[in-house]
């Protein structure tokens, strides 16, 4: 299992509002933190002036119900940014469609239903999106162009300065 890895995100079925931070050349930098399932995600955008910001958000995987059996394993996250006063905002429920566990990872925004978000490791970002990842991602989430907003750029300069690797299939992990 690996401490660290570092995931961009790439399309979104949402549009966001025009300024919010997801908008723009969205990254994360994950690193697992004490306890089962628990990590924070240095989260980050770069604004319109090309300044990189960074927030850290809190994460805890579990699991969810299956229909018709019980699963084994973490699928989900829960998301959270505590602010230094003290108070919690809470941005719900991620459930994983879809991992290869070596470059992407397709998420449900249960807050934002039916929305999904797509994340492509970045060591995979000169690549592309593998077609059996946008293959899954266009079913599950929607086969028309409207479905499908970039939040990657490119041309997005971020402080991307993580050890990739592999992460290891017998662990849920989601990246933003």
């Amino acid at each position: 299992n690996k401490d660290s890895i570092f995931m961009d995100s790439l399309i979104e079925t949402y549009l966001p509002n025009p300024g919010d931070p997801e908008y723009a050349c969205v990254y994360a930098n994950v690193s697992k933190l004490n306890g089962t399932g628990n990590y924070v995600f240095m989260q980050g955008w770069t604004t319109e002036k090309n300044v990189t910001v960074e927030i850290p958000l809190f994460v805890k995987t579990n699991r969810t119900e299956g229909v018709g059996y019980v699963r084994t394993v973490d699928n989900a996250m829960h998301v959270t940014l505590r602010f230094q006063n003290g108070t919690v905002k809470s941005f719900g429920l991620y459930k994983l469609i879809f991992s290869d566990y070596k470059s992407c990872d397709i998420l449900r925004v249960m807050s934002r239903y039916p929305a999904c978000e797509l994340y492509l490791h970045s060591h995979f970002l000169e690549k592309g999106v593998p077609r059996d990842c946008m293959s899954i991602y266009k079913n599950a989430c929607g086969k028309q162009d409207h479905y499908h907003y970039p939040v990657y750029n490119p041309d997005c300069k971020t402080k991307q300065t993580s050890n990739l690797a592999a992460i290891s299939s017998s662990e849920f992990i989601c990246y933003k």
